[in-house]
């Protein structure tokens, strides 16, 4: 089951206009991190679609990517992108307006037969409490950290210099 096991997060600023916008996603398969930052790419629609280039691929086949919160944040900023996507079919099964269940179903190259999939599910619906409360609940050596969530923004993303404020965090 660990092998069959993904984990996926998203950050995201503020900008001006009050708008949520993604900088960072980033997966973890159990043995290899990976972090795609927006700064790398030339827009938001080449790093999802390098995000999902290297996860439709035939070894992530039968795998469960678990995401906290999805259903309330992360799934708005990358739904949108998957369905629009030609090599996928996307089967969700929802209830009370949360994503239970997100089958997404592709190809493999240069085929038009979804022969792989891969599901995606909200880890708050089955633990609801938060990673910082599950880390302590689970005697997890390394908790979440302290971020200053509310210093980022579209114009200091490559930020290296003195901690900020307390005022963001």
């Amino acid at each position: 089951l660990i092998n069959k096991l993904m984990t996926l997060d998203i950050e995201t600023y503020l900008n001006d206009k009050n708008e949520m916008h993604l900088y960072c996603l980033s997966t973890y398969n159990g043995k290899f991190k990976k972090s795609y930052y927006l700064n790398d790419y030339a827009n938001i629609n080449s790093l999802l679609n390098k995000v999902f280039k290297d996860l439709f691929i035939k070894s992530n086949n039968g795998k469960l990517i678990y995401i906290h919160n999805a259903s309330e944040f992360d799934l708005i900023f990358l739904l949108k992108h998957i369905v629009q996507m030609t090599n996928v079919e996307v089967i969700p099964v929802i209830k009370d307006g949360k994503f239970i269940n997100l089958e997404i179903k592709y190809s493999a190259k240069n085929s038009n037969i979804k022969q792989y999939s891969i599901v995606i599910r909200d880890s708050m619906l089955i633990l609801p409490s938060s990673l910082n409360n599950l880390a302590k609940a689970f005697n997890v050596k390394v908790g979440k950290g302290i971020f200053p969530y509310l210093f980022v923004n579209e114009n200091n993303l490559e930020y290296k210099g003195e901690v900020p404020e307390y005022k963001y965090f």
